[in-house]
């Protein structure tokens, strides 16, 4: 880190606790524990795109390529001595050191890189160039416009002094892995590699595991009919207030999800010049609903979506149980 100019030598107050976090690949990221210094710095308000949003824009995805920039918080330089030097870490004997670069774990970290992709993908890549962080994804019909497009990403890339991590970018694709589904012409489909990880996920002795196993089955919820209805029971062992009892519902719940992720459907991506339709379901738990455009005389799922009813709405059950249906499917929408 010294020789890549990522860090250099710090004589000042300053000085946060080091954390290694360990990369998909097995590989260690030095980050800092910010926590002290993020309470006192002012944060950066600059949203972050909803993964949903980015999805339902990626029709007629033909050929594909995405692009992951190397270590692309490290390029990313300090603006200023003064924002450098609160970045101080010790590294046992050899002393107090600073990021010349931004580091992970800072308050606003994740808004700066995110600002930085929108002003250099702007409104000219509309529709064909999408970024989350520093995760580059391109879609076009045809492979001449591809070409195209990758040349104008690379010389944006350039122009910033942006480099791409070759070993984690693919290119000219029919289909690709994105931000954990699989993306093709077709559509949207879960990733066979994390939909086994939830299907080997053992018996949860704890709320803890049950949350965790929600939490994973939930990134795929658009893709499964009447999700809070499945959960229901399973969301109720986690809360606080209710003694852990693994009983034979939670676990014909547990397995019914689990069902429902080896069985959801490839869901297309929305076409905003056609019409759509709107299907929904109640029960006195929850209410849920689809919605669906027809091509080629062939109705297909766009996205699934459903909640769980609280308490003082159970008892409007019979009189409006269709309406509350309506009235989610268009929220979520």
């Amino acid at each position: 880190m010294l020789s890549l100019g990522v860090v250099s030598p710090s004589q000042l107050a300053w000085n946060s606790p080091v954390v290694m976090v360990q990369k998909p690949n097995g590989d260690l990221r030095l980050c800092l524990d910010c926590r002290k210094l993020n309470a006192v710095s002012k944060p950066d308000a600059y949203p972050l795109p909803y993964i949903s949003s980015i999805l339902d824009q990626l029709r007629d995805a033909k050929y594909l390529t995405s692009i992951d920039l190397s270590a692309a918080y490290w390029q990313i330089p300090n603006d200023s001595e003064q924002s450098a030097d609160k970045t101080a870490f010790t590294v046992p004997r050899r002393g107090l050191f600073r990021f010349n670069v931004m580091s992970f774990g800072l308050v606003s970290a994740s808004s700066t890189m995110q600002r930085l992709m929108d002003r250099l993908f702007g409104p000219e890549f509309n529709n064909k160039v999408f970024c989350f962080q520093d995760d580059i994804i391109i879609i076009s019909s045809t492979f001449s416009e591809h070409v195209q497009l990758l040349h104008k990403v690379y010389a944006k890339l350039r122009d910033a002094n942006l480099t791409i991590n070759m070993d984690k970018s693919i290119f000219c694709r029919r289909e690709l892995k994105y931000l954990g589904y699989l993306v093709d012409k077709h559509g949207l489909r879960t990733d066979p590699g994390k939909v086994d990880i939830i299907l080997n996920y053992p018996t949860p002795t704890s709320a803890k595991e049950v949350k965790r196993f929600l939490g994973m089955a939930g990134w795929y919820r658009r893709f499964i009919n009447n999700f809070s209805k499945i959960s229901k029971l399973l969301n109720k062992l986690t809360n606080k207030n209710v003694r852990f009892e693994w009983t034979t519902e939670a676990d014909e719940s547990f397995n019914h999800l689990k069902t429902a992720l080896v069985s959801a459907p490839i869901l297309k991506c929305p076409n905003f010049d056609l019409p759509f339709s709107i299907h929904c379901d109640a029960s006195s738990v929850a209410v849920g609903g689809v919605l669906t455009q027809t091509y080629d005389g062939v109705e297909h799922p766009i996205a699934y979506c459903s909640r769980s009813l609280a308490k003082n709405e159970n008892k409007f059950f019979h009189i409006g149980e269709r309406t509350y249906g309506r009235d989610l499917r268009i929220r979520a929408m």
